[in-house]
C-alpha cells in the first residue's frame, strides 16, 4: 500500500519486504494470506506473493507428459538437447510407453 508502518501487527518477507498485516494478499487474487500459504514468484521485475491456488495455476511448472501443474517432486529430463519436466508417476510411466 506504500503507507509507513507504525507498529501494530506487520507480516516481513525477506530482507526488504514488510507488510501490514490487511495489506498482505495474493498480487493475483486479492485473497488474504495472513494465515495461508504463500509462494513467492516474480512479474514485472517485482517478487509477488500469491497464494498457493493462483501460483500453481499460473506458475506451477507443467508436466510435459500429462500437461497438469507440477507441485510436489518434479523429474528434469534432457531429450534431444530440450529441458522437460515431469510428474515422478509420469515420467515412470512416459519410460515404460517409450520402452514397451
Amino acid at each position: 500500500c506504500r503507507k509507513d508502518i507504525h507498529g501494530g501487527s506487520v507480516i516481513e518477507k525477506g530482507k526488504f519486504r514488510k507488510y501490514h498485516r490487511e495489506c498482505y494478499k495474493c498480487y493475483k487474487c486479492g485473497e488474504s494470506l495472513t494465515r495461508k500459504p504463500s509462494r513467492d514468484t516474480k512479474e514485472k521485475g517485482k517478487v509477488r506473493d500469491v497464494c498457493i491456488t493462483c501460483w500453481t495455476k499460473d506458475y506451477a511448472p507443467r508436466c510435459d507428459f500429462c500437461k497438469k501443474p507440477i507441485t510436489g517432486d518434479l523429474v528434469k529430463v534432457r531429450i534431444g538437447g530440450v529441458s522437460l519436466s515431469f510428474h515422478v508417476k509420469c515420467n515412470k510411466e512416459r519410460k515404460q510407453q517409450s520402452s514397451g
